[in-house]
C-alpha cells in the first residue's frame, strides 16, 4: 500500500486529529501520574507497618 506525500501532510496539519492525539498523551500521562501517586501512597502505608 502506497500513500502520497500529500496524503500524509493532510493528516499531519490536521487540528481533530492532532487534538485526538493531544487528548491521548494527556489521558496517557494523567493515568501515569496518579498511578505513581497510588504507588505513593502504597508505599507510605508499608512504611507505617515495617
Amino acid at each position: 500500500m502506497q500513500i502520497d506525500d500529500e496524503h500524509v501532510e493532510a493528516i499531519c496539519t490536521s487540528p481533530m486529529i492532532l487534538e485526538t492525539v493531544d487528548d491521548k498523551v494527556y489521558a496517557l500521562s494523567n493515568g501515569a501520574h496518579e498511578t505513581l501517586e497510588t504507588v505513593g501512597q502504597v508505599e507510605d502505608v508499608v512504611g507505617k507497618f515495617i
